[in-house]
């Protein structure tokens, strides 16, 4: 069952972060990509998009998925 979940395989990923040294704060969101193999292609210009000072609201379209809220830290912390 675990094979069939990818629980094995993520645990791995996490020993092989954790191995690394775990950076704090914003600097965990890009390692933490990096090591899972997600490469993210964002245009500058649809990150100019988000305004450096004030409110911001952000969705995500798989709101139960790890990935988007690391994705999104990721893109906001820049």
């Amino acid at each position: 069952m675990e094979w069939g979940t990818g629980k094995i395989r993520l645990l791995r990923l996490i020993r092989k972060f954790e191995k690394q040294g775990v950076p704090s704060g914003q600097g965990f969101w890009r390692p933490a990509l990096d090591t899972m193999g997600i490469a993210l292609t964002t245009p500058a210009e649809q990150i100019a998009r988000i305004p450096r000072t004030g409110p911001v609201i952000i969705v995500a379209n798989h709101p139960h998925g790890l990935v988007d809220g690391m994705i999104l830290a990721d893109l906001i912390g820049r």
